[in-house]
């Protein structure tokens, strides 16, 4: 059977990190081997874990004494396996067959060049007859999640909830980006994949149910807009976008932030991107996967391809350019941020 490495993060909510685990364990038609990284779990919580994973050979597990960030914590977590593939699963989810790991694992042997799966994500309340799909997991926006949530189609990006990594596609653009710690870190490393000439798809007939939470473990006014706004410029400065537009794209979110009420947040935001631009600048520099292929411009029209006439309706789209995109993406920032904080 084909080796298989599990990755799984955990920090506090102990229950269902041992559902998790289980169900990684679960796995039928593939040799598992599940590697578990914590991050910070209170001491009662963590011996329970320790406790449910001592008779298993296959499961393994290293305890930070700090959170790394969910970047630190899969780089971590990988380099403890040696599997061709990696299976990263989130700690409040779990397999919705015994068979996706296997299934997956054929997938990935039947294209040499795909380097990521995108499993479909349910909501785990839903049950397994007929799943609702979690929205909020939903990263293809100009889609309807509920028409192509089941749908197979070539992608630019996944959720990182439930997916399956390629390992030396993985290692040769550099991993996960642990200066992002948190957020935007699945679509930062699609972006090297692809320009290194790797493809990603989504599979609607792989699943994963998830636990989907009311408020989410970093709540917008605690400290997600800050790493929204933080990693957001960072990347474009990093994958080589005009500088100009870069900066523009700060003042824009820091005072939509300001006026949406994420007063530290945008603050935090702002000097917190001009600390990391001159490692956004080496990596433009250094990393040649930063920068846009002939056949990465290929794979990505290849998506728009498919996606064309299955989009959204325009008037839910963009459709804007120059000066009046400009003024749009400003008032939008402010919106965006008014909604956040009436969420937060």
């Amino acid at each position: 059977m084909t080796p298989v490495d599990i990755i799984i993060l955990s920090w506090d909510r102990i229950d269902d990190t041992i559902a998790a685990v289980q169900s990684a364990l679960d796995q039928e038609g593939v040799d598992v081997n599940v590697q578990i990284v914590d991050q910070g779990t209170r001491q009662e919580d963590l011996k329970r874990l320790l406790d449910f994973i001592a008779p298993y050979e296959n499961v393994y597990i290293e305890c930070n004494t700090k959170n790394n960030g969910v970047t630190g914590g899969r780089n971590q977590a990988s380099r403890m396996g040696k599997s061709d593939y990696i299976i990263a699963l989130d700690n409040d989810a779990v397999f919705a067959e015994t068979d996706v790991c296997a299934r997956a694992v054929e997938v990935m042997q039947s294209e040499p060049t795909l380097a990521a799966i995108a499993f479909r994500v349910d909501v785990f309340d839903s049950g397994t007859e007929n799943p609702v799909p979690d929205e909020s997991s939903w990263i293809y926006g100009e889609l309807d999640c509920k028409t192509y949530t089941r749908s197979t189609f070539p992608a630019r990006k996944f959720v990182g909830a439930g997916h399956m990594l390629r390992r030396a596609p993985f290692e040769l653009v550099g991993e996960y980006d642990e200066n992002l710690f948190f957020m935007h870190e699945e679509l930062d490393i699609c972006e090297r994949l692809i320009n290194a000439g790797f493809r990603i798809r989504h599979c609607g007939d792989l699943a994963v149910r998830h636990k989907v939470s009311a408020e989410h473990r970093v709540k917008w006014k605690s400290g997600r807009y800050q790493f929204h706004m933080r990693n957001e410029i960072y990347l474009m400065i990093k994958q080589n976008q005009s500088i100009r537009w870069a900066l523009t794209e700060l003042f824009i979110m820091t005072f939509g932030g300001l006026r949406g009420g994420f007063t530290e947040g945008s603050i935090k935001g702002f000097f917190g991107v001009l600390k990391l631009m001159p490692a956004a600048l080496h990596e433009r520099k250094h990393n040649p996967y930063t920068r846009r292929t002939e056949a990465a411009e290929a794979t990505l029209a290849e998506i728009a391809a498919w996606q064309e006439g299955r989009r959204l309706p325009p008037g839910e789209r963009d459709t804007l350019s120059g000066f009046k995109r400009l003024i749009a993406r400003f008032r939008r920032g402010v919106d965006v941020a008014r909604n956040l904080s009436a969420g937060a």
